[in-house]
């Protein structure tokens, strides 16, 4: 009995100790299981060959000559070079189809390089398709799984050909120098914020209508013409570019960013200047900032030049009762903004020190920017027939689901046209800049 209690003893000492053994030994094969698994599954299964893949910088669309899609892309090739040398080595390639797929499979067969769309910084859309059906294209780049919703998408009037051969000396891909001058003119509300993901949380919005960008051809003055570098002449309206400068030299262009192309529903209805636009986006609540020049009334005159950088706008709808579809048309709606105006510059003998003389720019500035929005609403209501200004989108969101379905919704383009819209401004001088006066010789 004592050498089987022994015995008993023994092996369960001896169990206890093997136990962590085995343990240690079935992790030790799993994770050697594991590295095997490593070496034999590794690698990239969607690995690009750079050198068969081309970078799609930008992309265009416009309607041809004979009523099809013609489709533009600038792709980037890589180069040894420094850039400094011989600038951004790049391609720029159309094809011409029935519909956008199959222009880009024409496209694809004509280059060497996978076309690949990942890198797509800008969208450059003619205004003869746009003036037409937009809905093809924004469902093309929406079912592309390679197309970024943070490209720029803007509209021009000058050929979609021109606009990518354009080859400026801060950059010499269009497509990243209109990267770059969007980034810039977005700050200062010369154009809107026209990202392809802005584009179509406006679109899905029933009661709003998107404005897009405008890029388009001026002539660049060269420095030995005496404008110096990176002066332009010229305008984004629309009206060409001169072809020499009379002595048989030809005429370089350039591109600039300013105003904006308005929507209604699926196609573009007109143009809205680089004022009209910071308007939009200041009954909007999306202006960054804006500056402007203000003549001073009196004797003395001058101009001042002021820059808003705060601002709210309000919209005061009729009692929700009121908004109905026998009621609402020729309702008044207001809009009421209020903004903080930055002094920078004076050329008046005027220094707006006293009181009196700061409430009086206080109001000239208002009733400026209250005729602005005045013209803007005019031109959106009868010009374009588009509500650019968003009132419908604050109505709908306001009245109940029925009755902005089957009263508002379907006639809401007729009943925009009637509403007494009625801006009221209110800025306030508020900073001068760091010296209240300007600096004067002594006699």
């Amino acid at each position: 009995e004592r050498m089987g209690t022994r015995s008993r003893r023994h092996a369960e000492s001896s169990e206890s100790y093997s136990l962590p053994v085995m343990e240690w030994l079935t992790i030790a094969l799993a994770c050697m299981l594991c590295v095997a698994l490593v070496f034999f599954f590794s690698g990239c299964w969607d690995a690009r060959d750079i050198d068969n893949t081309g970078f799609v910088m930008g992309m265009g669309v416009d309607e041809s000559d004979d009523g099809r899609i013609t489709v533009w892309v600038q792709m980037a090739l890589p180069s040894s070079a420094p850039e400094a040398e011989g600038g951004f080595p790049s391609w720029l390639g159309s094809a011409t189809g029935s519909t956008i797929m199959e222009a880009m499979s024409v496209l694809k067969a004509k280059s060497a390089k996978t076309l690949f769309r990942g890198h797509v910084r800008v969208l450059v859309i003619g205004e003869t398709i746009a003036r037409g059906d937009l809905r093809p294209i924004l469902d093309f780049m929406a079912r592309d799984s390679q197309f970024r919703y943070n490209s720029w998408v803007v509209v021009t009037s000058d050929p979609v050909s021109k606009v990518f051969e354009v080859e400026a000396e801060q950059q010499s891909m269009a497509s990243a120098y209109i990267n770059d001058l969007m980034r810039h003119a977005t700050l200062s509300s010369i154009a809107p914020q026209s990202r392809f993901r802005d584009l179509m949380s406006t679109w899905e919005e029933p009661g709003d209508q998107p404005i897009l960008a405008r890029v388009g051809l001026v002539k660049a003055e060269s420095p030995e013409e005496g404008g110096g570098q990176g002066q332009k002449q010229g305008s984004t309206e629309g009206q060409g570019v001169e072809e020499g400068d009379g002595q048989g030299k030809p005429a370089e262009d350039d591109l600039a960013i300013g105003g904006c192309a308005a929507l209604h529903g699926d196609s573009m209805v007109g143009w809205l200047t680089p004022v009209e636009t910071a308007m939009v986006l200041m009954a909007r609540n999306k202006l960054k900032e804006y500056s402007f020049i203000h003549e001073v009334a009196g004797r003395d005159g001058g101009r001042v030049g002021v820059q808003v950088l705060h601002s709210r706008a309000e919209l005061k709808l009729p009692p929700r009762g009121e908004m109905t579809g026998t009621s609402l048309p020729g309702a008044e709606v207001r809009i009421k903004v209020t903004g903080r105006v930055y002094i920078r510059e004076v050329t008046s003998e005027e220094q707006f020190v006293a009181l009196e003389a700061t409430r009086d720019l206080n109001r000239g500035l208002s009733e400026q920017i209250e005729r602005e929005m005045k013209s803007l609403i005019e031109a959106a209501q009868t010009r374009l027939g588009s509500d650019i200004l968003g009132i419908g989108e604050a109505v709908r969101r306001q009245v109940a689901y029925e009755t902005w379905e089957r009263e508002l919704a379907p006639r809401w383009h007729d009943l925009f046209k009637t509403l007494r819209i009625v801006p009221e401004v209110n800025l306030r001088v508020e900073r001068q800049g760091t010296t209240m006066t300007s600096p004067r010789p002594r006699a």
